[in-house]
């Protein structure tokens, strides 16, 4: 594991949306060597790609929760 490395996967929204939202926001729970983050990536009416970067080579994760903005 390489400082900096970033972690993606995808999120699927529970229910297709109509309309494409504008931004996803997110509520941080708990986070650990988190250095950026959580970003929100190819924003479509299916989901999104999530993304955080750590800041060393230590276990490290985040938990939380996101809304849907502009949908």
């Amino acid at each position: 594991s390489i400082a900096g490395e970033i972690f993606r996967t995808v999120v699927n929204f529970k229910k297709i949306m109509v309309n494409v939202p504008s931004s996803i926001t997110f509520t941080s729970l708990d986070s650990t060597s988190v250095s950026t983050g959580p970003t929100a990536e190819y924003i479509n009416r299916f989901g999104f790609r999530f993304g955080i970067s750590r800041t060393g080579s230590a276990y490290y994760y985040w938990t939380g929760t996101y809304q849907t903005v502009g949908n």
